[in-house]
């Protein structure tokens, strides 16, 4: 029993980095995306969408692989992680486990690295397009204010009575 442990949870380890290698591509490719910031906007949110449902993925894998660390550690009645399961259980998929799992960590900083720096950037981009509208609005204030007035057609009262 421990051994199908051990290989379902290599397989969801395996298929997990495979889905944060694939969130670390999305994430470069938006880099290119960057740089034409206001104009690329929609391209932009497209490559957000498809990088929050890696997400959704990787969130169910995380689910699926809780119950399976569970059960092993009930049947081995040690306290195992990624990093010591090798240590208890020498297997070749224990050590894949250590190795796709610290892969995957990479991925990880590597994308948090990356999403703080379009933080900024979309920051940048959202103050550029602020500015601009604010600039329209003032554009049109001032044409409005040269336009004519049109003229009043109901009749004015000029004597302060109250009716």
């Amino acid at each position: 029993m421990t051994r199908e442990l051990i290989e379902r949870l290599n397989e969801y380890y395996q298929r997990r980095c495979e889905s944060y290698r694939n969130l670390e591509v999305i994430t470069l490719e938006m880099r290119t995306l960057e740089e034409e910031l206001p104009s690329s906007a929609v391209q932009f949110a497209d490559k957000l969408e498809k990088r929050q449902e890696i997400i959704n993925k990787v969130s169910i894998i995380e689910q699926e692989i809780t119950p399976l660390w569970a059960a092993l550690q009930q049947e081995t009645k040690h306290e195992l992680t990624p990093d010591n399961l090798y240590i208890w259980i020498f297997c070749q998929e224990a050590e894949s486990i250590k190795n796709v799992n610290t892969k995957s960590q990479e991925y990880i900083q590597s994308i948090i690295n990356m999403d703080s720096h379009y933080q900024s950037v979309l920051k940048k981009a959202q103050k550029m397009i602020k500015e601009e509208l604010l600039s329209l609005q003032a554009g049109r204030q001032a044409r409005a204010s040269y336009s004519a007035v049109s003229p009043i057609t109901e009749g004015v009262f000029v004597d302060l009575k109250a009716y």
